[in-house]
C-alpha cells in the first residue's frame, strides 16, 4: 500500500451512487487496520473557493478563515504557528482534552450510549483526534470506531489522516481475532463546509449509536456562531453530544483579555498563515498588498453573535481598503451557555484546560 492514502484514493475515486452526485467518493483498507474513506463536495473545490475570496473581498471587506487551510503550503505553515511560543490555544486544548477523554461523564457517557460514532468539525491536528480514538478503543476493546473528520481544506484532511496512522502504529492500537485484521477504526474523511451539515448529514451517523460531534482549538470561535449551531442542529439528534473548545474571559479582567489577545494574535507566524488566501487572491488579480498588518481587539457585537464577546481582528489593505483576514472570539461562560443552549442543547459537562484556567471543554447534549 501507499503511505500517500490520499493520492491512493483520489486516483480511484467514483460518484457515490447513492442519488448525491456532488459527492465524489473513494476509498482504501491499510496494513495498519484502518479503513479510510474519502468523500469530496464537489461544491467545495478550489476553483469554486477562489471564487468565493474574490466575492467576499468585493462584496464585504474580509476573507472567510476557512480560506486561510486550502493550499498545501498551509500544513507547514499551520503547524509553525502550533509550535511557536506566542501561540497557545493548542497546548491548551490538547491538555484539556487529555483530561476530558478522562473525565467520569465521558466515559459514563460512552459506556451507556454505546458511543462509536464521533464526528471531528475542523481538522489538522490528529494527535488530538487519536486521543478521542484511544479512549474508545479503551472503553469498548474490539468494537469498531467509526470516526469523521469535515473540513474544507483537502491538505487539513489529509495530515490529519497520516497523523492518525502514526499514532495508530506506534501506540498499536489494532487488534486482530483468530489471525484476521480486525478493522476496529474506520475513517470517514469528508471535504464539505461545516456552516452547511445538511448537505452531508446522511454520511455522518455509520452506526447505531448517538454521534460525539467536537470542534476543538478555536474554531467555533472563528465562525458565525448561530449560522454554525443551526447547522449543527440539521445534523444531530436527541442524545447527540456536542463538545467545543473555547477561550473565556472574566469580566472584572477585561483589560488584561484583551492585551494577552492580541499578544496571541499579534506576531509573525500568524501573519504567515493568514496571508495565505490573500497570496492566492493575488496571483489573479492586479492588485496592491499595502503589507502592513493591523491588529485590533473590540466589542463583540460587530463580529460575533453571543453577547458580551471580544473579538480580536487581523487585517491588511488591499488596493487601500482595509481587509479583515481574520477574527477570533473570547467569551463570558454564562453567555456562552446561555447562547448555546437556546438553539436546543443543554449542558452537561465542562473541562478546564490545567496549563490555562481561560481554556475549557463543554459539553451539551441535544434535547
Amino acid at each position: 500500500m501507499s503511505d500517500d492514502p490520499i493520492g491512493e484514493i483520489y486516483s480511484s475515486a467514483s460518484f457515490l451512487d447513492d442519488g448525491h452526485q456532488e459527492f465524489r467518493h473513494g476509498s482504501a483498507f491499510y496494513e495498519d487496520h484502518i479503513f479510510v474513506s474519502i468523500i469530496l463536495d464537489m461544491n467545495s473545490t478550489h476553483m469554486r473557493m477562489m471564487e468565493e475570496i474574490l466575492q467576499t473581498i468585493q462584496d464585504e471587506n474580509r476573507i472567510d478563515q476557512k480560506f486561510l487551510y486550502i493550499e498545501p503550503v498551509s500544513v507547514q505553515k499551520w503547524n509553525r504557528l502550533i509550535s511557536c511560543d506566542e501561540y497557545n490555544t493548542y497546548r491548551d486544548c490538547l491538555s484539556a482534552l487529555e483530561r476530558f477523554t478522562r473525565s467520569e461523564f465521558w466515559i459514563d457517557y460512552a459506556k451507556k450510549n454505546s458511543l462509536r460514532n464521533i464526528v471531528d468539525l475542523g481538522v489538522g491536528a490528529g494527535i488530538k483526534d487519536y486521543e478521542i480514538i484511544k479512549s474508545l478503543h479503551e472503553i469498548h476493546d474490539r468494537d469498531a470506531i467509526h470516526f469523521v473528520l469535515l473540513d474544507t481544506s483537502f491538505p487539513m484532511l489529509e495530515t490529519t489522516i497520516l497523523d492518525i496512522r502514526k499514532k495508530n502504529n506506534d501506540q498499536t492500537y489494532s487488534k486482530r481475532t483468530s489471525g484476521v485484521p480486525h478493522a476496529n477504526l474506520i475513517i470517514r474523511a469528508i471535504r464539505t463546509d461545516f456552516l452547511h451539515l445538511n448537505r452531508c448529514q446522511h454520511l455522518l451517523r455509520a452506526a447505531d449509536s448517538p454521534v460525539a460531534f467536537f470542534m476543538l482549538g478555536c474554531t467555533f470561535s472563528n465562525l458565525s456562531e448561530a449560522q454554525f449551531v443551526r447547522s449543527l442542529l440539521s445534523a444531530t439528534k436527541a442524545g447527540d453530544l456536542f463538545v467545543v473548545g473555547v477561550d473565556l474571559y472574566d469580566s472584572s479582567q477585561k483589560e488584561s483579555s484583551i492585551e494577552r489577545l492580541k499578544a496571541e494574535y499579534n506576531h509573525s507566524q500568524l501573519y504567515d498563515l493568514a496571508s495565505i488566501p490573500i497570496n492566492s487572491y493575488l496571483r489573479g488579480h492586479a492588485s496592491k498588498l499595502d503589507g502592513s498588518v493591523q491588529v485590533s481587539v473590540e466589542p463583540g457585537v460587530l463580529h460575533s453573535d453571543v453577547r458580551d464577546a471580544l473579538t480580536v481582528t487581523i487585517s491588511t489593505k488591499i488596493n487601500d481598503q482595509l481587509i479583515r483576514l481574520a477574527a477570533s472570539s473570547r467569551y463570558m461562560e454564562t453567555s456562552l451557555i446561555q447562547f448555546i443552549q437556546e438553539f436546543g442543547f443543554t449542558y452537561r459537562y465542562k473541562q478546564v484546560s490545567p496549563r490555562n484556567p481561560n481554556y475549557v471543554q463543554i459539553a451539551f447534549e441535544r434535547n
